[in-house]
């Protein structure tokens, strides 16, 4: 089974990814990018699912901080926000952005969990 690591500072969104996506997964969960570095020091992740900003820093510095020690972990970004620079930063990465507000949220979660790519690819 797949582990993921779902990342977001708001706890009812957080505990609906939860529950919701550990029907597929193995789910681990932080609400905030130090708790998830921790979790990933202490597990083998296959993918990482976060929010985009949060109390302690951005999606963008936790995708970072995985490049930087070379971890392949792929890596998907989710936002309630209109695409912005911080996403094209996150997509040059090679992370994918999903909006929060996608009806079908999980499916597309799932969909690139098992195929590594996004469901309209």
């Amino acid at each position: 089974m797949k582990k993921i690591l779902l990342v977001d500072d708001e706890h009812s969104f957080l505990q609906i990814l939860d529950i919701s996506l550990s029907k597929y997964f193995e789910t681990y969960t932080a609400t905030g990018v130090r708790e998830a570095i921790d979790i990933l020091k202490q597990n083998e992740i296959d993918l990482i699912c976060s929010d985009l900003y949060m109390r302690d820093g951005t999606g963008v510095d936790l995708l970072q901080t995985v490049k930087k020690y070379n971890r392949n972990i792929s890596f998907i970004l989710l936002s309630g926000s209109d695409y912005n620079l911080d996403i094209k930063m996150a997509e040059h990465y090679g992370a994918i952005f999903i909006s929060k507000g996608e009806f079908d949220l999980i499916k597309q979660i799932v969909t690139f969990a098992d195929n590594n790519k996004k469901p309209t690819e």
